[in-house]
C-alpha cells in the first residue's frame, strides 16, 4: 500500500483475511496503518543502503540525457538547453519509482508462491513479476506523483516552527496571490535595455541569500523566476 491506496478496502480485507501481510511503501501510508493499529511492514526494510545508492547513481547519470550529442542541439533555445530544466523532476521521479520497483522485485523473490493484492502504480509494477495478483478498487487519486505534487511549507514564527503540507493546487493559488502582491508592491520591470540581464530560476532565496545581496553590485539587471516557490516567504528573504 501507499498514500494513494484505498484504506477502507485495506481494513475490510484485513478483517476477512487471517493470513495477510501488509507492506507500506511511503511514510503517509505507514502512519495511517500505524494510527489504525494495523500490523504492517515497511518497504525500506527490504532494500539495502547500497542498493539505494546504486539506483541513485544510475538515475543521476541518466538525468544528463540532454547532453547526448545526437539530440542535444534540438533542445537548445537561445543557447539554453531546455532538457536541463527538467533534471530535478526526472531525478526525483525516477529515484522514487525505481526504488519502489526494486523493493517489489525483492519482495516477490521471497514470496513467489503468494498472491499479491495491490492497486494503482503498485499493481502495475507487481504485474511485471507475476499474474497472481488482485487489483483492489482503484483510487481516484493520481498515483504518478512528481516530487512537487505536494508542497512543504516551513513556518517560523518567533520560536515556533511548523511544517505544513499543501496540495499543489492550493499551494499554487497561494503563490499566485503572493506573486500578485509582490509584483504590485515592487513593480519589477526592465529599465535599461543596454544592461546585461541575469535570470535566477528556481533559486532558494534564503539559502543563496548572500548571492542575492551581492548581486546588487552587479552591473546588470537581476530577475527571479520561481514556479514552485515565491521569492519572499519569511523575514529572512525580504
Amino acid at each position: 500500500v501507499d498514500s494513494t491506496s484505498n484504506f477502507e478496502n485495506i481494513k475490510n480485507f484485513f478483517k476477512k483475511e487471517n493470513n495477510l501481510s501488509i507492506i507500506s511503501f511511503d511514510y503517509k501510508s505507514h502512519k495511517k496503518l500505524e494510527n489504525g493499529n494495523i500490523p504492517h511492514q515497511i518497504s525500506d526494510d527490504y532494500i539495502t543502503d547500497l542498493q539505494c545508492k546504486t539506483i541513485q547513481d544510475y538515475v543521476y547519470k541518466f538525468t544528463y540525457w540532454y547532453f547526448e550529442k545526437d539530440f542535444s542541439k534540438f533542445l537548445e533555445y537561445r543557447e539554453i538547453n531546455l532538457g536541463r530544466l527538467f533534471q530535478d523532476e526526472l531525478l526525483n521521479f525516477f529515484v522514487r519509482f525505481l526504488k519502489k520497483f526494486k523493493e517489489i522485485e525483492i519482495i516477490f523473490a521471497s514470496n513467489q508462491n503468494k498472491e499479491f493484492l495491490a492497486e494503482n502504480e503498485l499493481f502495475d509494477i507487481i504485474q511485471f513479476f507475476t499474474n497472481s495478483t488482485l487489483n483492489l478498487q482503484k483510487s481516484t487519486k493520481k498515483f504518478h506523483s512528481f516530487p512537487h505534487e505536494e508542497m512543504r511549507v516551513n513556518l517560523k514564527i518567533a520560536g515556533y516552527e511548523k511544517s505544513l503540507f499543501l496540495s499543489r493546487d492550493r499551494y499554487l493559488k497561494l503563490k499566485k496571490l503572493s506573486d500578485f502582491l509582490i509584483n504590485n508592491m515592487f513593480n519589477p520591470k526592465i529599465t535599461d535595455n543596454t544592461k546585461t540581464k541575469i535570470l535566477f530560476a528556481e533559486y532558494n532565496t534564503e539559502r543563496y541569500k548572500e548571492l542575492f545581496l551581492k548581486s546588487k553590485k552587479f552591473n546588470a539587471e537581476i530577475f527571479f523566476y520561481g514556479k514552485r516557490r515565491p521569492a519572499f516567504w519569511n523575514g529572512s528573504t525580504l
